[in-house]
């Protein structure tokens, strides 16, 4: 029986990618223009279905400037 495929449920800030960038924080446009910028900084967790969308989380995870892990759970 194969196992379930395990998803990311939760993204950790490592900072940017640049040590010398010198950026605090990471201002993130939503997807959904209503609700306000995420402001996120190195070791701040975000919870993929409360804090971010999954399709957020996977653009927060490619993005070029600033280091995301992502941690796995149950699917």
């Amino acid at each position: 029986m194969a196992e379930k495929e395990k998803k990311i449920t939760k993204l950790v800030c490592k900072g940017p990618r640049n040590e010398r960038n010198g950026a605090l924080y990471l201002r993130f446009k939503r997807e959904d223009k209503r609700k306000a910028d995420l402001l996120v900084y190195p070791g701040d967790s975000l919870i993929v279905g409360k804090d971010v969308t999954e399709q957020e989380a996977k653009k927060l995870l490619n993005n070029p400037t600033w280091k995301f892990e992502g941690v796995k759970g149950n699917a």
